[in-house]
């Protein structure tokens, strides 16, 4: 963005947030406006303690609340002046904190954003051992928890974690995720395309059936 636009932009901010305000007024426990509230926290550069209040009081009010999360753990991320400690340890407490929910997303998230920003992108970093283990316990205390319930965002796990295990050579346990994302539940990230989508599945099948594969 110009320098010159920034005033603009950063007017448009607090006209957003002023906006926020207003319906909290209204209604204090109204979850969705302290998700957008935390997201404009980072863009207004607001300080670290005025982030944390805000995702706090969103937690208050709806604890497992994924988007939310997620733009708390953007916030957190070293380009928002945070760290990769302090984005790995929120993933990870916050997965601990919310069994059976859509929370442990966050530890795919986590580390995409690290592969992305250290590792050059490599899709190889999902074959690390500590990688491979933290997904497959991650979708463990998401989606194939006992007492998870499937909800129209449970898609979007799908795919993230369809992607990380057949990285990480989790083939079969790939596989029940490609079963039931199938055509209709195909989502952009992280595939980009949907050819990519059906190469990695293919792959996934193919190596699953192969009578040499043994599980990790």
């Amino acid at each position: 963005m110009p320098k010159e636009a920034w005033p603009v932009w950063f007017e448009r901010l607090k006209l957003a947030e002023n906006l926020l305000d207003q319906a909290l007024d209204r209604h204090p426990a109204l979850a969705e406006a302290w998700h957008y509230k935390i997201s404009l926290s980072r863009y207004r550069q607001l300080p670290a303690e005025e982030r944390w209040r805000r995702f706090n009081r969103l937690i208050e009010i709806d604890p497992s609340h994924l988007f939310g999360h997620e733009e708390m753990l953007v916030s957190l991320l070293p380009k928002w002046s945070g760290s990769w400690d302090e984005a790995f340890r929120f993933a990870r407490e916050r997965t601990e904190a919310c069994p059976a929910t859509n929370v442990p997303l966050l530890i795919m998230k986590v580390h995409r954003n690290f592969r992305w920003e250290s590792e050059n992108g490599e899709t190889r970093y999902y074959q690390r051992p500590d990688v491979a283990s933290e997904t497959y316990d991650a979708a463990e205390q998401s989606f194939w928890h006992d007492d998870y319930e499937t909800t129209t965002l449970t898609p979007i796990l799908w795919n993230h974690f369809a992607f990380a295990l057949t990285h990480g050579r989790y083939f079969k346990q790939a596989c029940t995720l490609y079963d039931a994302i199938g055509n209709d539940f195909v989502r952009k990230q992280p595939w980009q395309t949907v050819e990519r989508y059906r190469n990695m599945r293919d792959w996934a099948r193919e190596e699953a059936a192969d009578p040499h594969y043994h599980d990790e």
